[in-house]
């Protein structure tokens, strides 16, 4: 985030992220010592958010579990980025190729609206579960 000071004391903030973000409402499994239940908020292919209700640590590396309505279920590495209870801010680990462009192309398909599937198109199950 940058912030600049102009004369007359405002503040004007930018943010910048690294890839594009889309709203969506699918069910996810986040697996660490403890598997939790809970809801994408949104994705990147570069991370997301998620609603959980259960708190993680910033730092800590966990496993998410989700099916995207395009390429169906998939489990991908990240590490919590921030946490506030009920959500959390996860970035994907690097190395991830299929993972990543399985993510980059529903991201893609949505801000292009060229799928028509939604959010309420989405499984409303939890992901299998090992």
């Amino acid at each position: 985030m940058e912030q600049t000071d102009s004369a007359a004391n405002s503040v004007r903030v930018v943010t910048r992220r690294r890839a594009a973000r889309v709203k969506v409402h699918l069910p996810v499994v986040v697996q660490s010592t403890f598997h939790t239940q809970g809801t994408l908020q949104n994705l990147s292919r570069t991370g997301c958010a998620i609603e959980c209700g259960t708190y993680y640590h910033v730092g800590e590396q966990i496993v998410l579990v989700f099916a995207l309505p395009i390429s169906g279920e998939l489990r991908i590495r990240a590490m919590v980025r921030w946490a506030t209870v009920p959500l959390l801010g996860a970035e994907f680990c690097p190395g991830q190729k299929k993972e990543e462009n399985m993510i980059g192309t529903y991201v893609a398909s949505q801000l292009l609206g060229e799928d028509s599937s939604t959010s309420e198109k989405a499984p409303t199950q939890p992901p299998h579960q090992p």
